[in-house]
């Protein structure tokens, strides 16, 4: 069946990212080390709650003061902490995008959080291939993260698109297998296992791209 709609995940699919990189800056504020801020950071419930915009991202600040066992630490040192997570991404990516067949369309099916997304929006990638509010799945504007069917549900509902005509790349197989299970096609996908080369061919399966 032809493929109507494509849905990318942002984080370690159209870019990469690495908590890494906030942990070796608020290490200089914690009583933590790098490795314990990374481990407390990803997926507590602080930084779940963010993603589903149930807190501010002062709020969230606040709250992983507490949780990372930080003092002096101001908010805006916080906030670029928190952005130097994400990684710019590669130009490549934008030329896959461009290859994308016209009558294919394009969303971004991400589970973020509001000061990440200020960051992202900004990106030259987002701004020409995603600019429109329909085109932008996040879970901090819709609710609920991956892998909870409301966010994939709302994602079809964007063009009333049915699962079997549409794909969906992620880095996570678990939340490939939740899409799966709706009956949309899938590819596993990670810009830091995978090469170009690879999300090229299996793009070319499903037949959406032009040739070069």
């Amino acid at each position: 069946m032809k493929i109507k709609v494509i849905l990318f995940d942002f984080g370690r699919v159209l870019a990469d990212f690495d908590f890494m990189n906030f942990a070796r800056i608020v290490e200089k504020f914690s009583l933590l080390s790098a490795e314990e801020i990374v481990k407390k950071t990803v997926d507590n419930k602080p930084m779940s709650r963010f993603q589903k915009g149930q807190t501010s991202p002062m709020e969230f600040f606040r709250e992983m003061k507490k949780e990372l066992k930080m003092s002096g630490m101001k908010y805006q040192q916080f906030k670029f902490a928190w952005n130097a997570v994400l990684v710019h991404p590669d130009k490549k990516t934008e030329k896959i995008l461009s290859r994308i067949k016209p009558d294919v369309k394009i969303l971004i099916l991400s589970t973020n959080d509001a000061l990440h997304w200020g960051k992202e929006n900004k990106y030259k990638m987002v701004k020409r291939y995603f600019p429109l509010s329909c085109q932008r799945v996040l879970s901090h504007k819709v609710g609920a993260e991956k892998p909870e069917l409301k966010i994939y549900k709302k994602a079809l509902g964007r063009y009333n698109i049915p699962a079997s005509q549409t794909l969906y790349i992620d880095d996570n197989r678990t939340y490939l297998e939740a899409f799966q299970k709706l009956g949309g096609n899938t590819i596993y996908y990670s810009c830091r296992l995978h090469s170009f080369d690879y999300l090229t061919r299996e793009l070319n399966e499903f037949g959406v791209l032009n040739k070069n």
